[in-house]
């Protein structure tokens, strides 16, 4: 995903103030579902853009992040809820959600 903002507001390079990032280069950072990047392709005193890259790890956002075996953290709270005995919170959400509909 990528966001742009860009300013003609002078002194434009400002942007980075209020951002709080140097325009001068490129910050990088991991986030619980991936890894951002923010840097500015173009910075003058007349116009200043920021640029935000979001990449998105899909697929560990669909494994849960757990353990080695890249199983879903539905299937472990299912499993572990059935080691509990308890079957309401084993059941899918979709049940779930239908059984409050009933």
């Amino acid at each position: 995903m990528l966001l742009t903002l860009t300013t003609t507001h002078r002194p434009a390079t400002d942007l980075g103030y209020l951002l709080a990032k140097n325009p001068a280069r490129v910050q990088s950072f991991s986030l619980p579902f991936g890894r951002a990047r923010v840097f500015y392709p173009e910075a003058s005193e007349a116009r200043c853009t920021a640029a935000l890259v979001l990449e998105v790890d899909l697929v560990g956002l669909v494994r849960g992040r757990r353990g080695p075996s890249g199983e879903g953290a539905h299937r472990d709270r299912a499993r572990e809820a059935g080691q509990r005995g308890e079957a309401s919170e084993a059941a899918s959400p979709l049940l779930t959600a239908h059984e409050g509909i009933a």
